[in-house]
C-alpha cells in the first residue's frame, strides 16, 4: 500500500479521534427529575444616588413576597421546564411556566444548572458565546449534611437596556439547582438607581436544608483552579494526534511503511 495513503489513513484516524474527544467534552448532564420542589425566600432591595426619588410601587409590592416556589415540570435532553409560583403575604399568586437548557442558558430560567460541572469549567458548557466560568466549589452545611455548591460572580456592562448587572449565585453542584444568589441590576433609563433582589433555598424534596447555609469558610477547599472537562478531553485529543503523527513519522523516516515501490 502506498504510504500517502497509508499517512492519510492515520491521520483522518487521528482527526476522528479528536472529535470523539470533543463530543464527550460537550456531555451535559442534568441532575433534577419531574415532580422535584425547590421553595426559596426572596427579597427585594433598592437604592438611589437620588435624594429625591422613591422606589417603583410595584419594587415594593414584590417584597411581600412570602415564598417562591419552583417545581419541575419537564426534563428533555438538557431542556428542563419548571412551574413557578409566587406566593404573596395577601394571599395572591403569580404562577408562571419557565425552562432553561442547562447547556447553552436558551429559556433564561436562573434556577437550574447542569449537574457535576467542575471549578474552572463553563457554566453553560454549550454556549460558545456565553463564556461563563465557574469561579469555584465550596462545602456547604444543610441539615442532612455538608453538599458541595458551585459558584460564580460576574459583573456585566455589555448587556442592552443596563449600565451594569452584577451577578453573584451558588448552585447545589450534583442537582445544578440554585441554592443562594443575588443580583444588582442598573438601567440605562434610570442610572441613578440600582434595583437587587436576593433568593435563597428554605426547602428541597431532594435534600434537608434546615436553615441558611453559610458561605463554606471553614469547610472544604475553594477549588478555584483545576481544569475543566473540556480542556481535559481537549488535551487528550491533542495527545493522540501528536503520539499518531509521531509514529506516522518514525515510520516514513524508517522506510517501515508501504512494501511496493521505493520507500
Amino acid at each position: 500500500m502506498n504510504r500517502k495513503i497509508i499517512l492519510l489513513r492515520l491521520l483522518t484516524v487521528a482527526l476522528c479521534l479528536a472529535f470523539v474527544g470533543q463530543a464527550l467534552a460537550q456531555t451535559i448532564k442534568v441532575g433534577v427529575s419531574p415532580g422535584d420542589v425547590f421553595n426559596y425566600k426572596v427579597t427585594y432591595f433598592w437604592d438611589s444616588t437620588d435624594p429625591t426619588a422613591t422606589p417603583p410601587a410595584s419594587f415594593v409590592e414584590a417584597n411581600s413576597t412570602e415564598y417562591y416556589r419552583a417545581t419541575i415540570d419537564e426534563v428533555k435532553y438538557t431542556t428542563v421546564t419548571l412551574k413557578t409560583v409566587q406566593h404573596f403575604l395577601n394571599g395572591t399568586d403569580i404562577n408562571k411556566d419557565e425552562l432553561i437548557n442547562v447547556g447553552n442558558s436558551l429559556g433564561g430560567c436562573l434556577l437550574v444548572y447542569a449537574a457535576d460541572l467542575p471549578a474552572g469549567g463553563y457554566l453553560y458548557p454549550a454556549a460558545t458565546d456565553l463564556p461563563l466560568m465557574i469561579d469555584g466549589t465550596v462545602s456547604r452545611p444543610y441539615g442532612s449534611g455538608y453538599r458541595d455548591t458551585n459558584w460564580i460572580e460576574v459583573t456585566m456592562t455589555d448587556v442592552e437596556g443596563y449600565v451594569t448587572r452584577y451577578t453573584k449565585l451558588y448552585f447545589d453542584k450534583s442537582t445544578g439547582v440554585l441554592v443562594d444568589a443575588r443580583f444588582d441590576d442598573v438601567s440605562t433609563d434610570l442610572p441613578d438607581q440600582t434595583f437587587s433582589r436576593t433568593i435563597v433555598i428554605t426547602e428541597s424534596s431532594l435534600w434537608t436544608v434546615a436553615g441558611t447555609p453559610s458561605d463554606g469558610d471553614g469547610h472544604g477547599d475553594d477549588q478555584t483552579g483545576g481544569l475543566s472537562m473540556e480542556a481535559t478531553y481537549g488535551i487528550i485529543a491533542a495527545v493522540v494526534i501528536v503520539a499518531v503523527v509521531a509514529v506516522v513519522l518514525v515510520l516514513w523516516k524508517k522506510g517501515k511503511i508501504g512494501k511496493k515501490g521505493k520507500p
